[in-house]
């Protein structure tokens, strides 16, 4: 029997160790490489010594084998693709003015190029997050114009609990039947309970840690932590030259030399754009709404980020998609459009989010479409719309839970509930009518929907940034992890 060739894209030593030697102990899959970060590098080559091991850091600037990016026989890339890649790299490129449309085409053919060519006996690859870098989701490309099966998870807000989305990513799968399970309904109506409280009660969780982490001494205290731990763990190549993946100047990524004074200047060209991001923000926004005003709110998503783009596919562009918006408004609505609570924090990545004039730009559509400060209460503005207007984002569901519709524009977990209505790239207008009239279900009906969505999901803390959750082990995680491999697998 032939072995099943596996690739992982972007995984931890836990829980992915643990299933890789789960998968091997089968005899009937090979795993032909592991995508790992450079500070895990020496675990995965100590116990998978026969493995090839790819480096997160390096492929973020194509440092790979220039061998295989020779071009034997290019396949056309989906002009779709090529969209959401292009727009995807502006998280690599500060401001989005030193690497060209040439340049950044070419990144992306070549990256695409070394992945057919390295993918050429691989069955299956499995990627524990969506694929929103720019270098994975060329390969996520690679697997659809070859034809190669791409398992990847969609992460809900109930603890840890993931929905495996297999080779789609536009959209959320069709599940099985509903399964009465007493224990996922307690967990759903605890969430649904906060969702109709104050807002401190159902902020995110990772809302509040961007919140927290805002204040200058928290940044000093991290940064100091950081470094300690790098010195303790003898990650000094962090330090023998810049860890980074912006690109700076009109050269592909791997003629890139940056030093570290050249680093430090694009911090302080970052912290400066924040500020002018923010101050733009505020004087193109009006304090509160009107009494008595009918009106739509359209919740801006943190940029650049996987819950846009590729999520939002091509309304991954919120300045176009709030202007298609506005051509087709209702009658006597306004469309009140609120930034993102993170979107300005200089030690995040928003600033490359946001260009310059982006706020005036919002504000100048027409007199129906106003900005609203960012700092307005989110609730108070939900209670008050006629609906909710979102590309992937939590505030979609949050407004669901306290009786408004909810209007998406691409892959959201929710997507499928009765009181959301998904707009399709391919529509050629919003249907207000039938969003409007989506009635507000009753709570059985509600937790019957979230019952069989938690029903149909995999408990497993799989990706990085879940691995301090309690609600599972590590042990656990994998072993749920594994068997759904295998029956994918195996069958």
């Amino acid at each position: 029997m032939t072995e099943k060739q596996i690739g992982f894209s972007c995984i931890t030593w836990e829980p992915w160790g643990r299933v890789i030697e789960s998968l091997m102990r089968t005899g009937e899959i090979e795993i032909s490489f592991l995508i790992v970060w450079r500070n895990e590098q020496d675990i995965f080559r100590t116990s998978f010594p026969e493995i090839k091991l790819l480096i997160v850091e390096d492929l973020w600037m194509m440092k790979v084998d220039k061998n295989l990016l020779l071009n034997q026989k290019r396949e056309r890339i989906p002009l779709k693709h090529k969209l959401i890649a292009l727009q995807m790299i502006e998280r690599q490129c500060f401001d989005n003015c030193d690497f060209n449309l040439t340049l950044k085409n070419e990144f992306f053919e070549r990256m695409v190029d070394y992945w057919n060519n390295l993918l050429a006996k691989t069955d299956l690859i499995v990627s524990p997050s969506i694929p929103h870098r720019f270098f994975d989701y060329a390969l996520f490309v690679s697997c659809d114009i070859n034809h190669i099966k791409f398992i990847t998870f969609q992460m809900l807000p109930f603890g840890s609990r993931i929905i495996p989305l297999l080779d789609n990513i536009d959209e959320m799968p069709k599940l099985g039947s509903p399964c009465p399970n007493s224990e996922l309904r307690q967990l759903a109506a605890k969430k649904i309970s906060h969702a109709r409280k104050d807002y401190k009660y159902a902020e995110p969780a990772y809302m509040a840690k961007h919140r927290k982490n805002r204040k200058l001494r928290l940044i000093i205290k991290n940064s100091l932590l950081k470094l300690r731990r790098n010195l303790t763990l003898d990650t000094l190549y962090k330090f023998r030259r810049p860890n980074t993946y912006i690109i700076l100047g009109n050269v592909l990524p791997w003629y890139q030399k940056a030093g570290w004074m050249a680093i430090f200047l694009l911090f302080c060209k970052k912290i400066l754009k924040s500020k002018r991001l923010a101050k733009e923000c505020t004087e193109s926004s009006v304090k509160k709404t009107v009494e008595g005003e009918r009106y739509f709110l359209f919740a801006l998503h943190y940029q650049p980020e996987e819950t846009s783009c590729p999520s939002a596919s091509v309304f991954a562009d919120q300045l176009m998609t709030i202007r298609w918006i506005a051509g087709q408004l209702p009658d006597n609505h306004i469309l009140y459009v609120k930034e993102h609570g993170a979107q300005h924090d200089f030690h995040q990545e928003g600033s490359q989010g946001r260009s310059r004039g982006f706020y005036q730009a919002v504000s100048e559509i027409g007199p129906r479409v106003k900005l609203i400060d960012s700092k307005a209460n989110t609730f108070d503005l939900i209670d008050q719309s006629e609906g909710v207007m979102t590309l992937t984002g939590t505030i979609g569901w949050e407004a669901i839970q306290r009786g408004k519709p909810s209007l998406v524009f691409g892959r959201s977990w929710y997507e499928t509930h009765p009181m959301c209505l998904r707009v399709s790239e391919h529509d050629r207008e919003i249907d207000f009518e039938a969003f409007l009239s989506k009635d507000v279900c009753s709570d059985r009906e509600n937790l019957n929907w979230h019952e069989w969505l938690l029903a149909n999901s995999i408990h497993a803390k799989h990706y990085k940034g879940w691995i301090s959750n309690t609600d599972i082990t590590i042990e656990q995680s994998a072993r749920n992890l594994s068997d759904f491999l295998l029956g994918e697998v195996l069958g």
